[in-house]
């Protein structure tokens, strides 16, 4: 895999992890 593609993919994977945490914080408390 070709490194730039990693760097797309982990901050891609990082954008949605802390949408999904912002979205599940309300739920949780």
């Amino acid at each position: 895999m070709p490194h730039y593609e990693r760097i797309l993919i982990t901050g891609a994977a990082g954008r949605l992890g802390s949408v999904l945490r912002k979205g599940l914080v309300p739920l949780a408390k």
